[in-house]
């Protein structure tokens, strides 16, 4: 009797062990196929030096993407459906937006050719590596929120994309503890060839939505490159998680619920790939050429544009206007009264670009002659000691006159407005005629005379500070511009 109880537990101690393996067998298998659902990011992670590895069979795998399996609760994955989704990113920032998809549709997923898929029961290592020749994805969307913690940015459109070349390899190593099974290390890698992007309504605007997708399109192959690291660390945190989260319920069935989550990590991947686009600075292939606008703006100069709320600024009077100066060696507050500058609009144009991306304007001219005139009060000191003082006339001719000028801009409200300004100057000569300069004539002349001589060679030597005070006056008058107008309106005045 003994002897036949100790068999008996003998042969259930057996059982118990090959149940236990089994059931390892079951998740590891079932890890596999969320592996597969998840779309990971991936590129070749080479062997693994460990060489006792089964081949997985992946053409059973495609049919249940195609078919689905009721029995399992796993829906059809190709093509990969969602009448709806509501979608949240918030990135530190970067990103912070909501938004939905409608009719979200993913095509060919299984339509994919396998370089690598086996596991190694031992180290219960797995390894894939896929390649897709094509996806197709097409959705409706709608989405507003906030980029780089400045930039407003919305949406509501439509989006068609087809992906060339996605090839994915995914590393992942399980291990167990307290008896339970659980994902100890995760990676992944990712190439893609290339992107076919279109989006409409991208800030209500088509022609802002057709440069954004050349933009997206052009731009996210290498993106993808250059971002590797901080895209895969992010999707590895992902799947981890929710492959852990999985194999806490021990459960081999897949769930709607877990499928969901799924979709939102393929979904939250192409949304961080893209805002990664838009926040890259532009290339230069993609600026709106502003010459042709610079050129006409000669005329608006002239005559002013009540429409589009713009003055005349050639000849430019004002009765009365102020510019302060602080800089290392200067610190002065300048009152002028009766103000006229003629030949601001008889520049030529050297350069001239508006980049969406960033909204930034690059603009550089030149001018042979700028002729002033003005009532002058000003109040300052040279090098903290020396006092700067006057109040009389002044007569200036400014002969050729270079300027370059890099303008960053960003939202107010529902309107832009300049954020910064980097400028350079060059000047050829300059013929200054100053009265009342501390309330000495004689001394007013010398000092006009050593100005006039000085002028060219001391912006020269002093560029950066010649940049601070040119960056505020171009700052000032177009903020005078553009402060009144939103992207769009912006754009309606730079294209022809």
């Amino acid at each position: 009797m003994i002897k036949i109880d100790r068999t008996r537990s003998m042969l259930d101690k057996r059982d118990n062990k090959l149940f236990c393996k089994m059931k390892i067998l079951l998740i590891i298998l079932a890890t596999i196929l969320i592996s597969c659902h998840g779309l990971a990011y991936g590129g070749d992670t080479g062997d693994s030096i460990i060489t006792t590895y089964s081949t997985i069979t992946m053409d059973k795998f495609k049919k249940l993407m195609k078919n689905g399996n009721k029995t399992l609760g796993i829906p059809v994955l190709d093509p990969f459906e969602l009448k709806r989704y509501m979608y949240q990113i918030d990135e530190k920032h970067i990103v912070k937006a909501e938004g939905i998809l409608r009719f979200f549709e993913v095509d060919e997923l299984s339509n994919f050719k396998v370089i690598k898929a086996d596991f190694n029961l031992i180290g219960i290592e797995i390894n894939l590596h896929l390649l897709w020749d094509t996806i197709k994805l097409v959705t409706n969307y709608s989405f507003e929120g906030i980029l780089m913690d400045f930039l407003t940015i919305y949406g509501f459109g439509a989006v068609k994309a087809n992906v060339k070349g996605l090839d994915i390899a995914v590393n992942m190593s399980l291990s167990t503890r307290d008896d339970n099974i659980y994902v100890y290390s995760f990676e992944s890698a990712i190439k893609l060839k290339e992107l076919d992007l279109n989006i409409t309504g991208l800030f209500y605007d088509k022609e802002i939505s057709r440069i954004a997708s050349l933009i997206i399109s052009d731009m996210t192959p290498q993106l993808i490159e250059d971002y590797q690291v901080e895209v895969t660390k992010k999707f590895n945190t992902l799947v981890t998680n929710f492959i852990n989260n999985f194999l806490k319920n021990k459960k081999l069935l897949i769930s709607v619920s877990k499928l969901k989550m799924i979709r939102s990590i393929i979904i939250y991947t192409v949304i961080f790939i893209s805002y990664h686009a838009f926040a890259h600075d532009q290339k230069e292939n993609y600026s709106i050429n502003m010459k042709p606008f610079l050129e006409r703006f000669k005329t608006v100069m002239k005559t002013g544009n009540e429409s589009l709320k713009i003055p005349v600024f050639d000849p430019y009077n004002r009765v009365e206007e102020t510019l302060h100066v602080n800089l290392s060696y200067i610190s002065a507050d300048t009152n002028l009264k009766n103000l006229h500058i003629s030949g601001l609009s008889n520049y030529q144009v050297k350069q001239g670009k508006f980049m969406l991306v960033g909204l930034q304007i690059e603009v550089g001219f030149h001018w042979e002659e700028i002729a002033t005139r003005s009532k002058y009060n000003i109040n300052g000191t040279a090098a903290n000691k020396y006092p700067i003082y006057g109040k009389g006339k002044l007569v200036g001719i400014i002969k050729g006159l270079d300027v370059t000028c890099k303008l960053r801009m960003r939202p107010k409200g529902n309107k832009l407005e300049v954020s910064s300004v980097t400028s350079t100057v060059n000047l050829k000569s300059l013929d200054l005629n100053v009265t009342g300069l501390y309330n000495d004539e004689k001394r007013s002349k010398e000092v006009s005379k050593k100005i006039s001589e000085k002028a060219p060679e001391i912006i020269r030597k002093y560029p950066v500070q010649a940049g601070i005070i040119m960056s505020e006056i171009v700052s000032k008058k177009v903020n005078q511009i553009i402060g009144n107008k939103s992207i769009k309106d912006l754009l309606d005045l730079i294209r022809p």
